[in-house]
């Protein structure tokens, strides 16, 4: 059975086919020079980004460089390391008072170890924190439990005397602490007392950390004016946060007499890359984060995400992430050392080249990328800008929507106008024929 369609129809089909592929062929060129010119445009604002803040960190690491090496060639330091030095010494001649090694050794149990589990998820043991350096047990009782006992020692009117002045350069630089270290390796004073005060770096408890090995390092190239940079790594006398350390050596008449170091504020890497959480007042949208990673694939500065909502960042990343690097977030309420970003742009980016592209990211959402790698002498870090594809996208979309819309509509009054047309056209026809 053979379906006809009747003349009125057909003019009324024909009119709407011309009318509506127009429109659909209109839009869908302009859709695609939208999105391109979109693309483009949020590419360019991205790459824009990255190298600002690739600037930014960079000239931020050169300062803390500049700053490393003035300290360990002012007079003032290199005073203040041999008098701690000397008044270090003469505690070796001493042995510390059974009161003494038991107090240090119940501090490490009942207090040092349960703050650094709560931090850290792993098995620690209070033993091998312990230190057994009569001078190491001394300067902890005094200083890291607060107990008097070198109140009349040269070593603590130093303490006192360089106390003021040291601290005022860690808050005037944002340092979270500030380090004499001797060329012997034993951590003469810290600004603020730690675990590790007293200690030796080359044969004590932290001799394996990475602080301890560029100690080592920096000894044995017996090189003046330079300053090493340690990555963050997990330091456990700052019960296990991440943590950074500037180090240079202290050289006296052409002979290295020890090292000033100090611990930098992740913070301050933070508000480069976060814009002080401004992200929107930056062009970044809802989605938009520029971020650091190290080549271990791990971050060097904080999530936007974590940082805004640590709930359900924490929830979307428990069904993508590592449990125990995901525990160790949920603990310290950081994603440096803890997030992994094992991404394409991240693999070239740590081959040493910068682009942009199109990515999934570390949340597995599809985004627009540009990466590069950082120069920072020491330090083997990339940088990341990107936003999510639908964010970057959503003008195209709107447009979708628009057209969608014109269309219904013209289609509408397509067929009332059709239909008019075919009925005029028709009645005319009838006109012609009976005449």
């Amino acid at each position: 059975m053979k379906f006809y369609l009747s003349l009125k129809s057909q003019i009324i089909l024909a009119m709407l086919s011309v009318s509506l592929s127009s429109v659909l062929v209109v839009g869908a060129i302009a859709f695609v020079q939208g999105r391109d010119a979109i693309q483009a445009r949020t590419y360019e604002q991205l790459v824009s980004l990255r190298n600002a803040k690739a600037d930014r960190v960079e000239s931020y690491f050169s300062s803390l460089t500049r700053q490393a090496i003035a300290m360990s060639e002012t007079a003032q330091i290199v005073e203040a390391l041999k008098a701690f030095h000397k008044a270090f010494l003469e505690f070796k001649a001493l042995n510390s008072s059974t009161t003494v090694s038991e107090k240090v050794a119940n501090f490490y149990p009942n207090y040092f170890i349960p703050k650094l589990k709560t931090s850290l998820a792993r098995e620690l043991t209070a033993e091998s924190f312990i230190p057994t350096d009569a001078t190491a047990l001394m300067l902890q009782y005094q200083y890291l439990l607060k107990m008097p006992l070198l109140d009349k020692s040269n070593y603590n009117a130093l303490y006192l005397s360089w106390q003021t002045t040291l601290e005022s350069i860690a808050e005037a630089f944002d340092y979270t602490n500030l380090y004499l270290i001797n060329n012997n390796g034993d951590i003469v004073y810290s600004l603020y007392p730690e675990a590790a005060l007293g200690t030796n770096l080359f044969n004590g408890v932290y001799k394996d950390s990475a602080f301890a090995k560029k100690i080592a390092f920096l000894q044995a190239s017996k090189v003046k004016s330079q300053a090493e940079i340690v990555d963050f790594e997990p330091y456990y006398p700052a019960l296990g946060q991440p943590s950074a350390f500037m180090i240079s050596p202290v050289f006296e008449k052409g002979i290295n007499i020890g090292f000033v170091t100090y611990r930098f504020s992740k913070e301050r890497i933070n508000d480069i890359m976060t814009y002080g959480r401004k992200w929107q007042d930056c062009g970044l949208g809802k989605t938009g984060e520029t971020y650091l990673v190290g080549s271990d694939y791990l971050m060097r500065s904080d999530s936007r995400f974590l940082l805004e909502d640590p709930e359900s960042f924490l929830s979307l990343q428990s069904r993508l992430a590592n449990w125990t690097l995901l525990e160790q977030m949920r603990r310290q309420g950081t994603s440096i050392l803890w997030q992994q970003v094992h991404t394409l742009v991240v693999d070239e980016a740590l081959k040493g080249k910068q682009g942009i592209t199109n990515v999934l990211n570390y949340k597995k959402v599809e985004s627009l990328s540009a990466y590069m790698p950082l120069n920072v002498p020491g330090l083997s870090w990339v940088l990341i800008a990107e936003i999510s594809a639908d964010e970057a996208y959503q003008p195209t979309y709107d447009f979708v929507r628009i057209v969608t819309g014109a269309v219904m509509i013209l289609g509408v009054f397509g067929i009332i106008i059709a239909n008019l047309t075919a009925n005029l056209f028709i009645k005319n026809a009838r006109k012609y024929f009976k005449s």
